[in-house]
């Protein structure tokens, strides 16, 4: 009798941890999300003034845009001009792109042990700010329009 007790005891224990750990995740990553994606709109824009200087042409050109939104343009470079647009979607707590060269969107992972919010695909394999920025700016600079 007494480990069904302590089964019981301990399932009721674990249930309410996750109860817990899941609405301090969601309070993280409402908090935390808008900064992570501010984060990644200013490795846009700095990345693209940084390949301009560095080639001595506007090769990617940042568009000023609301907050909740990124818009590069690829300028004819060998290959017709083509856009990628970048959009914060607070709601949905998603970040969706698109480019002629495809679409998609990546989530927001949340790390309890340093109350850290980090983007993720939809596999919710892990990605920093630096990895989808070059993977956007790739799609970007790849796209056949």
């Amino acid at each position: 009798m007494a480990s069904w007790i302590d089964q019981t005891a301990e399932r009721l224990r674990s249930e309410e941890t996750q109860k817990v750990s899941g609405l301090e995740e969601h309070r993280l990553r409402k908090a935390l999300s808008p900064q992570v994606f501010g984060e990644l709109r200013d490795w846009m824009k700095e990345n693209a003034e940084e390949l301009n200087k560095r080639v001595n042409i506007q090769v990617l050109a940042f568009e000023v845009t609301p907050i909740s939104r990124a818009k590069v343009t690829r300028l004819k470079v060998g290959k017709p001009v083509a856009r990628l647009t970048v959009e914060f979607d607070e709601q949905a707590q998603r970040v969706r792109y698109s480019c002629g060269a495809g679409r998609g969107e990546y989530l927001f992972g949340v790390s309890l042990s340093d109350a850290s919010v980090y983007f993720q695909d939809v596999y919710r394999r892990p990605f920093t700010v630096e990895e989808v920025g070059a993977f956007l700016f790739d799609k970007l600079m790849n796209s056949p329009f």
